[in-house]
């Protein structure tokens, strides 16, 4: 049985925003802003956009999705999509309930719509109204899926016909109990599941700092169909080191496209690299999205 540090530890890096590269580097800064969504339902979530390259000219737009837990975007924008070039516009959504200020605590309301289907409907009004509000209809819509996010970008994926490419970080085929299970041991998810199990519906009883109700809605979901339906360009990047989703988990996605006979898939493994594609001082995320920039620019 693992200890309860070391399984906070190990959870908190599953369920966080992938960081901050380790070293930075100089280039020029995109136009970024904070703009407000209001939901069909009337709840307003804040929104980042950045314009990189000629904004006038903007032919692409990424939807970009981060990890779990109550993390803005805001302080990321600025240096996590180092390496992407061209001229194109990102949009990170936050949550529902998730204040501007990436410090602050989770609003009230916050637990109750963390759950999946919340996540893919509200993406899914999100890009038909910046896609609506578009001077020019974009060449290239790109969603991208940072570890947690990257269940939500190919469900959307699967669920539009107007997506034209899917970029993963930091996630495979896996579910969440499997992976849990290669980094935590079976005694410790089993016993955690049968807590959950006792009170699925629950917002106030939690495991490993998370709800009851989140986990019995992510525990067993299993992206494999939703990326094996798709016939569009899929980039993968996944650390060689990430001690937050095994290897294995990302290999399994591989080898699920290779057994369908699909060729959609590219699949890129950085060696030494971790959760963020970070090794040491070098940033292998930099790379990655040098590597989509031209995959882009096709």
């Amino acid at each position: 049985m693992v200890s309860r540090a070391f399984a906070q530890a190990v959870v908190a890096a599953v369920l966080t925003l992938a960081g901050r590269p380790a070293v930075a580097q100089e280039r020029t800064q995109p136009a970024i802003s904070t703009h407000y969504f209001t939901h069909p339902d009337g709840v307003e979530a804040t929104y980042y956009r950045a314009r990189l390259g000629d904004a006038g000219a903007s032919d692409v737009m990424v939807f970009a999705y981060g990890g779990s837990g109550c993390v803005s975007w805001r302080d990321y924008m600025a240096q996590y999509f180092d390496g992407l070039d061209g001229s194109i516009t990102v949009f990170a959504l936050n949550k529902r309930h998730v204040p501007d200020d990436a410090d602050g605590p989770c609003r009230p309301g916050f637990a109750a719509a963390n759950h999946p289907r919340q996540w893919v409907a509200d993406s899914m009004a999100f890009i038909s109204h910046q896609l609506q509000q578009a001077a020019v209809r974009p060449r290239r819509v790109v969603l991208l899926g940072v570890s947690e996010g990257a269940v939500v970008a190919a469900k959307v994926a699967r669920s539009r016909k107007d997506v034209t490419d899917l970029v993963i970080i930091g996630d495979g085929a896996w579910t969440m109990r499997r992976s849990l299970t290669a980094l935590m041991g079976a005694d410790a998810v089993d016993a955690g599941w049968q807590a959950i199990a006792s009170d699925v519906n629950s917002l106030e009883r939690t495991w490993l700092g998370h709800p009851h109700r989140y986990w019995f809605d992510v525990f067993d979901l299993d992206p494999t169909d939703d990326y094996l339906s798709l016939t569009i360009p899929i980039l993968v990047g996944f650390g060689e080191k990430d001690d937050s989703v095994p290897l294995a988990s990302a290999l399994a996605l591989r080898d699920a496209f290779a057994h369908a006979g699909k060729s959609n898939l590219t699949f890129r493994v950085y060696q030494g690299a971790d959760h963020t594609l970070v090794a040491g001082t070098t940033n292998f995320r930099r790379q990655f999205f040098e590597e989509l920039s031209r995959r882009l620019a096709r």
